[in-house]
């Protein structure tokens, strides 16, 4: 049995490739101007996830500013450089980030889904 694009009650499911196919954006929006979505009164007690529902990649820009290269003390570089990191990497807004034991290399950023 498939969850309903809107939930009745309870959290809010996963806004994945099977919401967006199914016009979920379209729908809680109507739903919204309706008047029809249930108020989360206890959405502060509720850990908020990650932005991407399982994603199988995570493509990323390094050094795609120049403040960015300035930080670790290297020219902008001349084209993009690009590399992935594990899906597990992919977050939510206040969920703890563990450092490894002692690393090489750290670089202290973070990036948003926005």
């Amino acid at each position: 049995m498939r969850a309903p694009p809107i939930p009745s009650t309870g959290s809010p499911r996963d806004i994945d490739g099977e919401f967006l196919a199914a016009d979920g954006i379209a729908k809680v929006r109507a739903a919204l101007e309706a008047g029809e979505l249930p108020v989360w009164s206890d959405a502060d007690s509720e850990r908020i996830g990650s932005p991407i529902a399982r994603p199988t990649a995570v493509i990323c820009i390094g050094q795609n500013y120049a403040a960015h290269a300035a930080e670790s003390g290297a020219e902008p570089p001349t084209t993009p450089i690009v590399f992935f990191k594990h899906p597990n990497t992919v977050v939510g807004p206040h969920d703890e980030v563990e450092i490894p034991r002692a690393p090489r290399r750290w670089i202290g950023r973070s990036s948003s889904g926005s």
